[in-house]
């Protein structure tokens, strides 16, 4: 009788690590002296720490890419990544105060290692994975909602899990609708418009959209 597959213990070791920055963060507030060095070690704690260690992790060991399986140490590099990142799904309003300043949110991006232009609009609600492997252009509008990042991850037919992980493409003048979602590996054409709701599979190419002829070059 085949014996399940076990979660290896490093991924558990580092589902640990959203708590630790939690209780270590609220530890160097409490034991702070005065209000403004409070203040100054809740933010840097919050929006400075977790993109500067994912930046320096990738500029060490790389970005994690290409299909990987569980053991591999790509998937762990990934995972690793993806706790930094994971307070932020959990409190999405850290991430919402940034976007009311515009363009601070994208040069928060940036310190992830993200190539995201200032102007870039990002509208309420946006989840966003994978930071450092998006690339967006001048002018993309992110709807409602929508989400965004580079990976994918499915459990095979023998329990292990596999993990597609693949850049992300939104050229300039796009607009990703409401409740739409791409994925790893997606480009989304300059000036193209993904409908509301639509799921873009990984590594689809969504073309850019299509003019209604002139009356002009009707016959």
């Amino acid at each position: 009788m085949p014996t399940e597959p076990r979660v290896p213990l490093s991924m558990l070791v580092l589902n640990l690590v959203p708590l630790a920055w939690v209780v270590t963060g609220g530890a160097l507030v409490w034991f702070a002296e005065g209000g403004p060095a409070r203040v100054l070690i809740t933010l840097a704690w919050l929006y400075l720490f977790p993109p500067l260690l994912c930046r320096l992790w990738i500029t060490i060991a790389g970005r994690p890419e290409g299909e990987l399986g569980e053991r591999q140490a790509g998937f762990l590099h990934w995972w690793a990544l993806s706790q930094l990142q994971v307070i932020y799904a959990r409190f999405p309003v850290l991430e919402e105060l940034l976007r009311l300043v515009p363009g601070l949110y994208n040069l928060w991006l940036r310190l992830w290692g993200a190539r995201v232009h200032l102007t870039v609009y990002w509208s309420p609600g946006v989840q966003v994975f994978d930071r450092y492997h998006l690339h967006i252009g001048r002018g993309v509008v992110i709807g409602g909602n929508a989400r965004v990042g580079a990976h994918v991850i499915e459990r095979r037919e023998d329990g292990h899990f596999r993990l597609l992980l693949a850049p992300l493409h939104i050229e300039d003048g796009a607009t990703l609708g409401m409740n739409a979602a791409a994925g790893p590996g997606v480009q989304i054409a300059a000036n193209a418009t993904v409908p509301v709701g639509r799921l873009l599979r990984p590594g689809q190419h969504w073309p850019p959209a299509r003019r209604a002829p002139s009356a002009s070059n009707a016959d």
